[in-house]
């Protein structure tokens, strides 16, 4: 098979792979999601080819590469495996733009990181984080961060505010209880999700976000809503608002000033039906959904 490009072997009960992988020149793709590998397939390393790698739910708990190794790799998704480190060690694949690795137990990542130098996007959903390493400033090609569900505070998130290359952030569901100021610097930004925290303002600085095309703000019951809707107003770029589970009866006045947003998810809210209606006549021209 010197010509195939994709390969999958996917819930087939195996840890290792033939010596023979590597006489597959033309493999683009390999795809062995929910197997029982403990350790990286050292094979895959001699197929320089290779663009594209998932190891998707199995019980993976380092890598090793050597430098040289995966010339042409760009995405790799280690999801769902054992991760208590983040891999630094994928630094050695020095054209990775991807990597996926929710769901795991990272608690730390290596300040090494920032030799990463194409990461575009990171998702690191679902893991253990507190902190960032001093470096993590650097990758200034990081385009989406993805980090909902870890252990962020105030303070911690500090680091990734000074990467000014993002254009979507993600740090729902952390220990949040409100949002610093050097958010204003991501002037970038066109999506962003503050949900389930317990943020009770946005701060002024966020007038300066005017790329910001969506933003979260699902499940904030300490959200001070008249300040809010003061703020998303002056970002003439916002389209796409999420406000589920606000914890309000009834929409304050100053929603009526969101006239530039075209769709709102009201979702598992309380309005009731002449609520509903009120909110539709403050908003005639967006769209919203309530269910």
């Amino acid at each position: 098979l010197p010509k195939l490009e994709e390969l999958w072997i996917t819930e087939s009960n195996i840890s290792s792979l033939p010596d023979e992988l590597q006489n597959l020149k033309s493999l683009r793709e390999i795809w062995l999601d929910d197997n029982h590998f403990k350790e990286f397939p050292k094979i895959l390393t001699k197929v320089s080819t290779l663009e594209s790698i998932s190891l998707f739910s199995n019980s993976l708990n380092e890598i090793k590469i050597e430098k040289g190794d995966f010339p042409n790799l760009k995405y790799i998704n280690l999801c769902y495996n054992q991760f208590k480190v983040f891999p630094t060690e994928l630094q050695q694949a020095k054209n990775l733009e991807r990597v996926i690795i929710w769901y795991n137990e990272i608690e730390e990542i290596p300040n090494d990181i920032n030799k990463m130098s194409k990461l575009s996007t990171l998702n690191l959903e679902h893991n253990k984080l507190r902190s960032f390493p001093s470096n993590f400033k650097k990758l200034n090609k990081l385009d989406i961060l993805v980090l909902d569900k870890n252990n962020l505070t105030n303070n911690s998130i500090l680091e990734i505010l000074k990467i000014k290359s993002l254009k979507e952030l993600d740090i729902a569901d952390n220990d949040l209880t409100e949002i610093p100021p050097e958010i204003g610097k991501l002037k970038k930004l066109t999506k962003l999700d503050l949900s389930y925290n317990q943020i009770g303002y946005l701060p002024v600085e966020m007038n300066n976000l005017q790329c910001l095309e969506q933003i979260g703000l699902g499940k904030l019951t300490n959200m001070n809503w008249i300040q809010a809707f003061k703020i998303l107003s002056n970002l003439k770029s916002l389209s796409r608002v999420v406000m589920f589970s606000m914890g309000l009866k009834s929409m304050p006045y100053e929603f009526s000033s969101l006239q530039q947003v075209k769709t709102f998810w009201l979702t598992f809210n309380s309005f009731g039906k002449e609520e509903k209606e009120r909110i539709k006549r403050m908003v005639p021209n967006a769209e919203l959904l309530f269910n």
